[in-house]
């Protein structure tokens, strides 16, 4: 619906050039038309994106995650760095993660997450990521 959206808008701004240059009432209404087709195609394909765009990482019925090694549990145990959960999901993201689109998660330190048994996301990498950022000792 987006590209689509993009595709009108593009038709818009022709029929707007022919109609200001030759002078004709019919293209620039066309323009028109066509700009608010636009605008209704991408409201669309921003609603479209918004309801269904999130891509659940478990399936009904598919195995639960695997647990994370002690060793990455431990190391995260002692972080404060923030980290994003949703309801009744058991993983932990990081804010940018595609998997929150559409998703009502909140702010929780990593240690709290790793304690109540969630893992790291697998599209964000959470763990890795803050694990790379830990000095090295």
């Amino acid at each position: 619906m987006i590209v689509g959206s993009l595709l009108l808008i593009l038709v818009a701004i022709v029929l707007l050039a022919a109609g200001l240059f030759s002078g004709s009432a019919a293209e620039l209404g066309g323009s028109i038309g066509t700009s608010l087709l636009a605008a209704v195609a991408l409201l669309a394909g921003v609603r479209q994106s918004a309801a269904g765009g999130r891509v659940p990482q478990q399936r009904p019925g598919a195995d639960p995650p695997a647990r994370m090694p002690a060793g990455v549990q431990a190391r995260l145990a002692g972080l404060s760095d923030p980290v994003w959960v949703v309801a009744d999901e058991p993983y932990f993201h990081l804010h940018h993660c595609a998997q929150l689109l559409g998703a009502a998660g909140r702010e929780t330190p990593v240690s709290v997450a790793v304690a109540a048994g969630l893992v790291s996301c697998a599209s964000c990498r959470a763990a890795d990521v803050l694990m790379a950022d830990m000095p090295r000792g």
